[in-house]
């Protein structure tokens, strides 16, 4: 996933080409995970299905929108799933600036790389 934006806001992608990228530090539940940036802010999805980072505390492992779980993954990439909307993590662009969501299939990309 490329670069995020402010907490509070909706997560949006950058270009790649812009060497920018966002740094998730994995917390493990159970056979599921959560993302939380480097200021202790969780990424999750809201109840209209925008993926934001959170701007209150760190992860909470009772909260299914915080969590999350790989599906499909091959060498390069996965589709991930939020347990909390049972929604892939999708964009409906791959231009910077576009938006990222929970959502269903078909329609948008549903691949993501993270290193």
């Amino acid at each position: 996933m490329h670069r995020v934006t402010r907490r509070g806001d909706q997560v949006a992608i950058k270009d790649p080409a812009g060497n920018y990228c966002a740094r998730f530090t994995i917390f493990y539940v159970g056979m599921n995970f959560e993302l939380q940036d480097g200021n202790g802010h969780c990424l999750r999805a809201n109840s209209a299905s925008q993926v934001k980072i959170e701007s209150g505390g760190g992860c909470n492992a009772s909260d299914l929108n915080e969590q999350w779980y790989s599906y499909n993954c091959n060498s390069f990439s996965c589709n991930y799933v939020n347990v909390g909307r049972n929604a892939y993590l999708k964009t409906n662009g791959t231009s910077s600036g576009d938006l990222v969501y929970v959502g269903f299939m078909p329609g948008g990309y549903f691949r993501w790389d993270f290193d």
